[in-house]
């Protein structure tokens, strides 16, 4: 999912979502895709895809392994 698209789904502006995106990036739950400058929000069409530990936190996921949730976020990037 792109942030644009993702600020569509809540009805938001991209801008309304950076502070959010920035702190689950800090946090280690979120990964912004494609090239930013620091400080700055990440443009429309940068993609955002969960991390191993966001991953975990779902139960169908918990008992996973990392390279499993590896391949699995693997193949969600491949379908953006």
């Amino acid at each position: 999912m792109t942030v644009g698209k993702a600020a569509k789904c809540l009805a938001k502006t991209p801008g309304q979502l950076a502070a959010t995106f920035q702190r689950l990036g800090e946090q280690g739950l979120l990964k912004l895709a494609g090239n930013r400058k620091p400080g700055e929000p990440a443009p429309i069409n940068c993609q955002l895809l969960p991390t191993v530990a966001a991953m975990k936190t779902l139960p169908a996921f918990q008992d996973a392994s990392e390279a499993e949730i590896e391949a699995e976020l693997a193949a969600l990037a491949g379908r953006e």
